[in-house]
């Protein structure tokens, strides 16, 4: 038997003591960084959407069936 099933489970702990700290500011280093850093274009990113998209078809036409 478990301690939840006796009774015997610990109290949560209260919520007042949590803190939040503010986040640094950003540096004036990193500007760069964050310039060059790009995410995928539009060929990468929809690669396969023509089989996701025959792939959902299938899934819809299925469950008509059903």
């Amino acid at each position: 038997m478990n301690k939840v099933a006796r009774g015997e489970q610990a109290t949560r702990p209260s919520r007042e003591n949590l803190s939040v700290s503010i986040a640094p500011p950003p540096s004036s280093t990193n500007t760069k960084v964050a310039e060059t850093e790009k995410g995928p274009t539009a060929d990468e990113k929809f690669l396969f959407s023509d089989e996701a998209l025959r792939c959902f078809t299938s899934y819809l036409e299925y469950h008509k069936k059903a």
